[in-house]
Parts: structure tokens; C-alpha cells; sequence
């Protein structure tokens, strides 16, 4: 398992939300918004965030493959040992 960090346009072009990191995560990987701000408190320009992921070398290889994301937006990667359920766990996010 990995923890690694993405970086991604916060908006497509028509205001809507773009990160789709999830169709890339499989049973146990997850990601969530690093820095944990409001999305209205986010500013338009510049337009991105970075996420974090916990995930499988093999699912940080399709983003890396990935045209709308690509090596580039691997900020960083590095393993996690004994690893077997990732954060964030939702109770945690809301309690």
C-alpha cells in the first residue's frame, strides 16, 4: 500500500467539481482533499488542490497512465507497511 499525493484542477471549465480520482480506487484505496478546506473557500485561480491517496502501486500507475492526469501530477509516493484498511474513515470525517 502507498500513500502518495495528486495534483489535480479543483473545476472543469464549466464550474463543476473535476477530480474523479474514485474510478480509480479499488476495495481498500481511498483518497480525500489534503489540505481539508471548503470548497467556497477554495480560490478559482489558481485552479487546482492536491489529494491524498492511499492506494496499490498498480492504481498509482493508471493516474500516472492517465492523459487528464499523468506522471506530472504525482506530487509523491511512499510506502505505508501493515497496512490494510486506508483512511479516511468516514466516522472520522464526521465525528
Amino acid at each position: 500500500m502507498l500513500r502518495a499525493q495528486v495534483i489535480t484542477f479543483w473545476v472543469d471549465d464549466s464550474g463543476s467539481l473535476s477530480v474523479d480520482l474514485e474510478r480509480f480506487l479499488k476495495e481498500k484505496e481511498s483518497c480525500m482533499d489534503a489540505v481539508g478546506q471548503p470548497a467556497q473557500n477554495l480560490i478559482p485561480d489558481p485552479n487546482v488542490v492536491v489529494w491524498e491517496v492511499w492506494c496499490s502501486q498498480e492504481t498509482l500507475d493508471l493516474i500516472a497512465a492517465d492523459p487528464e492526469y499523468g506522471e506530472g501530477a504525482i506530487l509523491f509516493s511512499e510506502p505505508m507497511e501493515d497496512v490494510d484498511v486506508v483512511p479516511p474513515s468516514e466516522e472520522i470525517l464526521e465525528g
